[in-house]
């Protein structure tokens, strides 16, 4: 049963119409210091949009927490909607009782299998400066796009004469 929908229906049409909705404008939002996001993919076969991944970014962790708890198993299409009720509300209860660490993703990850997976989510500072796999190697593929190949790999934090040309190349072209 849908949340939102006290008569017990189960509109997967528009579950997935309104989920891809918020991601389509979640997507097109320029992050700045405090925002919060998610880098997330379709895990469905190419043919049905699987594979293309992309950021998504929220005005805070909460309105971040409550994408993935009701939408991100929508959002991406998935090789498997006979079960999405069951993997809905396995998600939420993830959502529900745990952090934004490391650990609650790859649970997440496993719940998500056919339908999303999550690479990164986190505050867009720690994008900036964190010492993560991934933040590190955004931050060090942008400026060996920037700097060309030759240049020393250098994966410190995002300096501020830097910001404007990594959000713009980095943050909103991934996946692209």
């Amino acid at each position: 049963m849908n949340e939102h929908d006290t008569s017990g229906h189960f509109d997967l049409e528009q579950l997935t119409s309104d989920a891809y909705e918020i991601a389509a404008y979640a997507a097109q939002r320029v992050p700045r210091r405090g925002a919060w996001g998610l880098e997330s993919f379709g895990d469905g076969p190419a043919a049905l949009g699987g594979g293309f991944g992309g950021f998504l970014w929220f005005s805070s962790r909460d309105e971040l927490l409550e994408f993935v708890r009701s939408n991100l198993v929508f959002a991406f299409g998935g090789i498997n909607y006979s079960a999405v009720q069951q993997v809905s509300r396995r998600v939420r209860s993830i959502v529900d009782g745990d952090e934004l660490t490391s650990e609650t993703r790859e649970h997440l990850n496993w719940v998500l299998k056919g339908y999303s997976q999550l690479r990164w989510w986190g505050e867009f500072n720690t994008l900036l400066a964190g010492d993560g796999p991934f933040e590190q190697s955004l931050r060090a593929s942008y400026r060996e796009e920037a700097r060309g190949p030759d240049a020393s790999p250098d994966s410190t934090p995002i300096r501020a004469s830097e910001l404007d040309e990594f959000v713009s190349k980095a943050v909103l072209m991934y996946g692209i």
